[in-house]
């Protein structure tokens, strides 16, 4: 399942194979909420666990790693590919995801979809490089997501390719963070949301 030798170009750190293998076990367990047996909702979302806002989520709801299988992705210790493999056993096991934005309450009161388009471009941007969740979300765009817009949870991403996600690889992964811009995961987040934001402007 971990071709190592084949990725280790794309990462500085890596854990090793038996360390590996317990984070993609233990992550095909975790979620939330679900709609059956086998689909959780895992929480994504830039800084979550410093971030003064997000306490009681963290508190609530328990971090991923390969001992715990909570619903914030935080491996120990944290390494990219430790947060791919975690990403790739979540999208394998066609788990639904929440974007956690400690500031899109505030976004949704302004009604303005240039408000909403800055502060998911906060999310997606650290200066000009590409956020953690960025990453998270690309992956889930090449794996099939489609992201909707939930009264009560922001925005949620469901599969709706299951083929996509079962052929996720971590040289995937790295091929198409590539290809991707911030640009487009902007756009991507965005597309369910420009309708009911011109009609509450209304």
């Amino acid at each position: 399942m971990f071709d190592l030798n084949k990725v280790s170009k794309f990462y500085k750190h890596s854990p090793t194979l038996g360390v590996c293998h317990s984070l993609y076990n233990n992550s095909i367990k975790s979620g939330l909420f679900s709609n059956t047996d086998k689909i959780g909702l895992t929480i994504i979302g830039k800084g979550l666990l410093y971030n003064e806002q997000a306490r009681d989520v963290v508190k609530n709801f328990g971090v991923l790693d390969s001992e715990s299988n909570g619903s914030l992705i935080a491996p120990k210790p944290w390494s990219l590919l430790a947060n791919d493999i975690i990403m790739m056993a979540l999208v394998h096991s066609l788990h639904d995801f929440m974007i956690f934005n400690p500031k899109q309450s505030e976004c949704e009161k302004q009604q303005q979809l240039e408000v909403k388009y800055n502060n998911i471009k906060l999310l997606i941007y650290n200066e000009d490089l590409l956020s953690i969740t960025a990453r998270e979300i690309a992956i889930l765009m090449l794996s099939g997501y489609e992201p909707l817009k939930n009264d009560n949870l922001g925005i949620v991403l469901i599969n709706v390719d299951s083929k996509k996600a079962s052929a996720l690889t971590l040289l995937k992964i790295n091929k198409y963070m590539k290809q991707i811009s911030g640009e487009e995961i902007v756009t991507f987040l965005l597309k369910n949301h420009n309708t009911s934001l011109v009609e509450n402007e209304t």
